[in-house]
């Protein structure tokens, strides 16, 4: 597994994440159509997934909803 560094917006290494945790993030926002971001590594951290207003939460809800069945 290919290491790379990320580093937050103030310029701090935040964690060591794989080419597949970056593209699994990729993934995620191409299918949410929203900024996901992670925070952690491949063994533990944590996703953040963007929404501006209410509409595109409940859209975001909508293709979780459909993923789910």
């Amino acid at each position: 597994m290919e290491k790379a560094v990320k580093t937050s917006r103030n310029g701090n290494t935040v964690a060591n994440q794989s080419i597949e945790l970056r593209e699994l993030v990729d993934k995620m926002k191409r299918i949410l159509g929203t900024k996901v971001s992670v925070l952690g590594n491949d063994n533990r951290g944590r996703i953040y997934i963007d929404y501006y207003n209410r509409n595109d939460l409940d859209r975001i809800d909508e293709i979780l909803d459909k993923a789910s069945k």
